[in-house]
Parts: structure tokens; C-alpha cells; sequence
């Protein structure tokens, strides 16, 4: 998969992501109609089964051991248990508009009975026995109920969008868990690559300091320096080995494989996607503020609960209900034998009006319940903006630093490979000393892992920011 088509399979939001979630969710959000919000969440395919790695993007083992970014990203959001929820969430929401909207229509109700009775005379045998079939139709429908139903079906539509709106977040969620962990594991691979260098690197001293030695041009304790050199990049070699298991486990258990699955890492240009984000500040903050889906979701639940005061209104001014029926009933001579003449025919229309009386205290402690609900949600608004606009200026301001440390990194390694170059031949000419050849060594190694891990932080940085701000291709685009 390339880097290209994995970021612009969709121009929706959730930018960086939503060609790869828009795979794997149910039909369920299809039915919103007019609950759904301005910018839509991904299209989802139909499902009632629940979600398993047999229906994930098949990966080889020889994907496993060069796993890209796009493809980690691609199981692990197929894998992931939060996306069923937030889609289950949706059909549970729609079914909850389903059901307000059957309160506009009238309810119609059939009956039928038998009767069977006996009155006692005045001996043990004497007594007569009646027997009787009856039928009934009615028909209920509330005509006016002051808004009532039209609160408790705008309650249920704006608590369908912010379960969609949820979905989009739990996408977002599920793709900076799956960031954080290739990141940290893509790290720690690249110091392991760094330090299997700098061994190299430091065989290649130990090699020069021995060989000094045994033409009896250098002295033991130069070989011994070098042996030591050699035997603690081996050691930190051995733990960053240790750290790649820990990192592989937690990545490959979030991508829903098991604990023993190998995996590796392709080279530091193909693994993560390097990408241009907008670092306008101004721009992204607004583009938060109006479509995060996170933000949009507690929206959402801001007017659900303000509907629901409106609600509570509607409830304490009664309804006005039509009722209407027919019933008739017959004798029957033979319980076996139905055939009679109808002896009773009736018709009934009504219209009822409810008006709750003395209820005034306990509607005023349900408005005030919900009054504190929704001041809570917005407190909840409020905060989680707070939070969205505090890490996109950290990841943007991280941006612009990995930048120019990008630039001084090359610089420092250019530097470090010359300078490592001029050490070991100063000192395989004898006029070095292996402290200045040591010293180099060491440069170069830092050299070569800070130029990785700034490429990596940039990159990191820059797709951080795209998951915070939830942008569609707009706002994030491949570099090629």
C-alpha cells in the first residue's frame, strides 16, 4: 500500500484515518436522515456479525516483519473492540428514533372472548347456563400533546449524531493508541539498528587497537579501552533487544494478534508516511472548534439534554387523545357450534384530555436535574476544547523544533562520519590515541541516531497533529 493512496481514499473528516476505518463499520449510521450532523462520519458497510480478525485486511508474514505504519493502522482499527461499541452505540440510538417516531401514529388494539357462565337454581339440578363470543376494534391516537412528541424525537435524533460524532472519535482515538505504540516500537528499533552500527564500529577499533598491539606499536591498555567500548554497546545492544520484545508484544496484542507473533520493521522512510500539515494556528484551531468529532459528539449531547428539558415542559401540559371502537357480541347455543345471529352491535368514539394537576413541585425538580446535567456537558464542552487546542499548539510548536533539529542532526552526522574517518586513520598511522578514536566512535553512533529519531519525532509530530485536529485531506497531504 502506498503512502499516497492511504491518505486520500476519502475526503471526509478524520483525515489521516478514514479511508482506513471507512472499511470496516456497519450500515447503521447509513439511516440517520436528517440527524446527522453537518460533516458526516466515514460510510460503513452492512454487519451483523461481530467483529473478528477473519474479516480484518489479510497480512502475510512477510508483511508482519516489514509493517508500515498504514498497515498497522489499517488491522488494528478492524481489530479494535471501541469501534464495535461506537457502532453499536449508533444502533442502539437509532432505534431510539425508530421508536419516537411510531408516537405520531395511532396505536390500533383487537380483542375477542368467550364467556362461559352459570347461575345456580333453586334445587342442585336446576340452574341455567349462558354462553357468549364477543369482538372488539379500537383505535387510540394522541392529537396534540404541546410538543412532547416533537422534544422526545429531536432528544433522540441529537443523541443519534453525537453517537455518530463518537464514532468518528473512537476512530481517532483508536489510531493515536496505534501511533503511540509503532512509534515507540519504531524507536526503539531504530536505536537497536543504531547500536548493531556502532558494535560494528567498535569491532572495527578493537580490530585496529589489537593489531597496533601485536606489531608492539600500542599498548594493552589502548586494546583493553577498546574491548570495553565494544562490550558496552554490546550490553546496551542486548537491552534494546529486550525493549523491541516488550514494544513488538504490546503492538501486535492491539493489533489483535497473538503475543508470540514476529514482527519487524521496514526501513524509516517506508515505515511511516511523512506527511504536510498545515501549521497555521489560527486555521486549525477553528477547524477544531467547528468540526472535531469529539467536540461535535459533546455538542450534540449539550442540545440532547437541553431537548429533554423541553420535554419535561410538554409532560406537565397533558395530551389530548382521540379514542374510538366497536365491539359486538352473540350468544352461542354450542360451544362446537358458532353459527347465530349477532344479538349486540356498539360504537364508541371519546376524545380524552389529561391535564396532570398538583404536579408543579416535581416538574421543577426534574427541570433542575436536567439544568445541572447540561451545565455539565458544557462543562465537559468546555474542557475537552481546552485540551484539543492546548495539544495542537504542543504538536505544532513540536513541529517546527524536530524541523530545524532535522537540519542541525545532518549537519552533526556529516561532521561525525568525517571526523570518525580522520580518528581511525590518525590513529592507525600512530599519531592518534584510541581516547580520540573512542570519542569519535561514540559521536558518530549519537550522530546517526539523532538524525533517525528527529525524522521520526517530525513525522510522529505531524501525525499527531493530523489526529488532533481530525482534518480531511485538506488540511493533510502526502509528500512524495
Amino acid at each position: 500500500m502506498s503512502r499516497a493512496r492511504w491518505l486520500v481514499r476519502c475526503s471526509i473528516p478524520i483525515g489521516v484515518v478514514c479511508a482506513l476505518a471507512s472499511a470496516y463499520l456497519p450500515a447503521h449510521a447509513q439511516s440517520a436522515g436528517a440527524a446527522r450532523p453537518a460533516q458526516e462520519p466515514p460510510a460503513v458497510l452492512a454487519s451483523d456479525q461481530p467483529h473478528s480478525l477473519a474479516g480484518c485486511p489479510g497480512l502475510q508474514a512477510a508483511d508482519l516483519m516489514q509493517l508500515s505504519l498504514p498497515m498497522a493502522l489499517d488491522h488494528a482499527l478492524c481489530a479494535n473492540p471501541s469501534m464495535r461499541q461506537a457502532m453499536l452505540s449508533i444502533a442502539e440510538r437509532q432505534a431510539g428514533v425508530d421508536l419516537a417516531q411510531t408516537a405520531y401514529r395511532p396505536s390500533i388494539n383487537a380483542g375477542a372472548s368467550v364467556n362461559a357462565s352459570r347461575s345456580a337454581g333453586g334445587s342442585s339440578s336446576s340452574g341455567s347456563a349462558v354462553q357468549s363470543a364477543a369482538a372488539s376494534l379500537g383505535l387510540s391516537w394522541v392529537l396534540f400533546d404541546f410538543g412532547l412528541r416533537d422534544a422526545t424525537l429531536a432528544q433522540n435524533r441529537a443523541q443519534l449524531s453525537a453517537a455518530m460524532a463518537s464514532l468518528g472519535n473512537s476512530q481517532l482515538n483508536a489510531v493515536a493508541e496505534t501511533l503511540r505504540l509503532y512509534v515507540d516500537a519504531l524507536g526503539i528499533w531504530l536505536r537497536r539498528d543504531s547500536l548493531r552500527q556502532a558494535e560494528t564500529v567498535a569491532q572495527q577499533s578493537l580490530r585496529a587497537a589489537t593489531a597496533k598491539y601485536e606489531l608492539q606499536v600500542g599498548s594493552l591498555a589502548e586494546k583493553l579501552q577498546a574491548q570495553t567500548a565494544l562490550a558496552q554497546t554490546t550490553l546496551e545492544r542486548v537491552r534494546a533487544n529486550g525493549q523491541w520484545e516488550t514494544a513488538r508484544v504490546a503492538l501486535v496484542v492491539h493489533m489483535g494478534f497473538a503475543v508470540t507473533q514476529k514482527m519487524g520493521m521496514p526501513e524509516l522512510a517506508n515505515a511511516v508516511p511523512f506527511i504536510d500539515a498545515s501549521t497555521q494556528v489560527d486555521e486549525l484551531l477553528q477547524y477544531v472548534r467547528e468540526q472535531h468529532p469529539r467536540l461535535r459528539a459533546l455538542q450534540a449531547e449539550v442540545d440532547a439534554q437541553r431537548l429533554r428539558g423541553d420535554a419535561v415542559l410538554a409532560e406537565g401540559r397533558g395530551t389530548v387523545r382521540l379514542n374510538a371502537g366497536v365491539q359486538a357480541s352473540r350468544p352461542l347455543s354450542n360451544p362446537l357450534n358458532l353459527s347465530g345471529d349477532v344479538q349486540e352491535r356498539s360504537a364508541s368514539t371519546s376524545i380524552v384530555t389529561n391535564i396532570p394537576l398538583f404536579n408543579r413541585q416535581e416538574q421543577d425538580a426534574r427541570l433542575a436535574q436536567n439544568s445541572a446535567l447540561t451545565d455539565t456537558r458544557l462543562s465537559q464542552l468546555e474542557a475537552a476544547r481546552r485540551e484539543l487546542e492546548t495539544e495542537l499548539l504542543r504538536q505544532v510548536l513540536t513541529i517546527q523544533t524536530e524541523i530545524e533539529t532535522r537540519l542541525a542532526a545532518r549537519a552533526l552526522l556529516q561532521s561525525a562520519e568525517q571526523n570518525h574517518q580522520v580518528a581511525l586513520g590518525r590513529y592507525r598511522g600512530g599519531v592518534g590515541t584510541i581516547v580520540d578514536l573512542l570519542s569519535a566512535q561514540a559521536a558518530l553512533s549519537a550522530a546517526r541516531l539523532a538524525l533517525d529519531q528527529s525524522y521520526l519525532a517530525q513525522a510522529g509530530a505531524r501525525l499527531r497533529l493530523a489526529t488532533v485536529v481530525g482534518a480531511g485531506t485538506s488540511k493533510v497531504s502526502v509528500v512524495k
